[in-house]
């Protein structure tokens, strides 16, 4: 198909449920109202499950809270955007570990609020592999502190780890 032929709107469609990252768009209140594909599949729930439903639904309890204050600030308008790092529960009762960033989108005469769009990257292998590290390193340095350990040993572990890195 000829590119131009693909006008802004369908060019834009295909982007949101084509994309490799998650990319969903909540309400004033948190509440899906559109989710694409990669999303769904990071999370393991369906778009029909999804729309309708509070983010927050869906969000691991010790996370539910950490973007709260900050969407006040963007419904608000005093922030545009902002991201972080938050878990959501896979259908599975898995925890999926992702990197969310969220952007205001407002009227563009009156300003108001209209909706957040949601860019949801999953960040999983990684805090996997942070967690791996740190117990190595942690297992070291207690090596180091008790046991005096020679060093090659711990070169070893850690090039054992380094070498098993997939992300």
């Amino acid at each position: 198909m000829d590119m131009l032929k693909h006008n802004g709107k369908k060019r834009f469609l295909a982007i949101f449920k084509h994309a490799a990252v998650g990319i969903f768009m909540v309400d004033p209140k948190g509440i899906f109202f559109e989710v694409n594909r990669s999303f769904c599949e990071m999370i393991g729930y369906s778009e029909k499950y999804l729309r309708g439903l509070d983010c927050n639904e869906i969000s691991h309890p010790d996370d539910k809270h950490l973007h709260l204050e900050f969407f006040k600030k963007l419904a608000a308008g005093k922030i545009d955007k902002y991201n972080l790092e938050k878990r959501f529960v896979h259908s599975n009762g898995v925890d999926v570990w992702t990197r969310l960033t969220f952007s205001a989108v407002r009227d563009e005469e009156s300003d108001e609020f209209l909706y957040s769009v949601v860019v949801v990257e999953n960040i999983t292998p990684q805090k996997r592999i942070e967690d791996e590290l740190e117990n190595v390193l942690s297992n070291i340095i207690l090596d180091w502190n008790v046991h005096d350990l020679s060093r090659e040993v711990d070169k070893k572990r850690l090039k054992d780890v380094v070498s098993n890195m997939q992300v």
